[in-house]
């Protein structure tokens, strides 16, 4: 439960020794002591070669980043902290941990933190405290984060767990009510937390569950009405500083014109330097290049693009090493589900990256583990057994 709960509280940190240490990284070292001081489960092939795959990928990285980043020392703490992520998947697939359990435990924080942060929101709006918000400085206003490292990271987490209840191999222990409630948590996070791709992805969500659940019509209303609340007048929109969503696909102005620029950057570099095979190094990008939305700041230069920050990163073999990963895990899965999840994911990691965050690899690790477990997805409306030596129940029947 720890290491999905600091998933919950990225932007917390203890200062040591002149670094900081987030409350995420002390939980991944939690799990090594636990790694190595418990017995752990027999360690399947699959399972290991997807291990070395990750292993593989962060030493290729390390090479490139040694040989091609401007600040080779910068890199590799991100890398350092990467490895770290990697012990959290190996605690999940290894160790007595519950997984069904630990989604729940994540789907109820998720319900929780969006809370949280509406609470938040509102008291920053109407002038009575400011706690876990951010200004919006491209549009105004206040972005919630609710502990989270950045606003839209709150934002996408929100989105990915409401994604992880409607999973029908998660139906016998999340209740109809609480998939509902974060449900209707992920658009409103994107709202609060002024996250357009989020809230594109949380409308893509809802159609997804509307259109498995035809026949409730009335109960599914609201999520639906959610959707609708795109086209709300751009008067009422302005005055809460929520204009932004008026236009989702809008890259001429504000955060999307700055976002276009960066991604026109990161090509550039790579034309300029020929790195497609190989990439230019971990967290390299904002080595090279000044933040030019705060001018004389120092500010190092922020990619905000999954897909391509690993190419810049990694270049093709990184893509080639994580793509074979997600099929391989989404080849166990082959369920509708799964390729919402896939999806949701890539629409939040276009426009922001939490390739290094616990929050990722926490996902990673749950997939892997249930898949071995659950095997191939059933057809709609059928049923499997669910092994018992993951925590998913014994004698249990889930519909798939």
């Amino acid at each position: 439960m720890l290491l999905v709960a600091t998933t919950f509280l990225s932007r917390m940190s203890i200062p040591v020794g002149g670094l900081n240490l987030r409350f995420e990284m002390l939980a991944c070292l939690v799990a090594l002591v636990g790694l190595l001081a418990f017995k752990s489960r027999e360690r399947g092939a699959r399972e290991v070669g997807l291990v070395g795959l990750l292993a593989l990928w962060l030493a290729w990285l390390s090479v490139v980043s040694l040989t091609t980043s401007p600040s080779p020392a910068d890199s590799l703490v991100i890398i350092a902290w990467l490895a770290l992520d990697l012990v959290a998947v190996m605690f999940l697939l290894w160790s007595e941990v519950d997984v069904a359990k630990l989604a729940l435990f994540g789907v109820r924080a998720a319900v929780v933190s969006t809370a949280v942060g509406v609470v938040c929101w509102i008291l920053a709006t109407l002038g009575i405290a400011r706690f876990l918000v951010q200004v919006d400085p491209a549009y105004g206003g206040y972005a919630a984060f609710a502990g989270f490292y950045e606003a839209n990271i709150f934002a996408g987490a929100i989105l990915l767990w409401a994604c992880v209840a409607q999973s029908r191999r998660l139906s016998y222990i999340v209740s109809p009510g609480l998939g509902f409630a974060v449900l209707v948590c992920a658009p409103t996070a994107a709202l609060i937390s002024h996250t357009r791709a989020a809230f594109v992805g949380s409308a893509l969500l809802v159609l997804a569950v509307f259109w498995k659940n035809r026949s409730a019509v009335v109960f599914w209303f609201v999520p639906s009405a959610i959707i609708a609340a795109s086209v709300l007048p751009a008067t009422l929109l302005n005055s809460l500083n929520l204009d932004k969503f008026a236009e989702l696909l809008d890259f001429s102005e504000g955060t999307g014109r700055y976002r276009a620029a960066t991604w026109e950057r990161a090509l550039i570099d790579l034309r300029d330097q020929s790195a497609w095979f190989s990439g230019l190094g971990l967290n390299s990008f904002g080595q090279r290049h000044l933040d030019p939305s705060l001018p004389g700041s120092g500010q190092a230069w922020y990619l905000g693009s999954l897909p391509l920050q690993i190419l810049y990163d990694g270049g093709l073999v990184s893509v080639a090493l994580l793509a074979s990963i997600a099929l391989a895990v989404y080849w166990r899965w082959r369920s509708k589900n799964a390729a919402v999840f896939l999806a949701a994911y890539l629409v939040v990691g276009a426009s922001t990256s939490t390739l290094w965050l616990l929050q990722t690899w926490v996902f990673v690790g749950m997939a892997i583990a249930t898949s071995k477990f659950s095997g191939p997805a059933s057809p709609l409306g059928t049923s499997i057994e669910l092994g018992s030596d993951r925590g998913l129940g014994t004698d249990v029947r889930a519909s798939v």
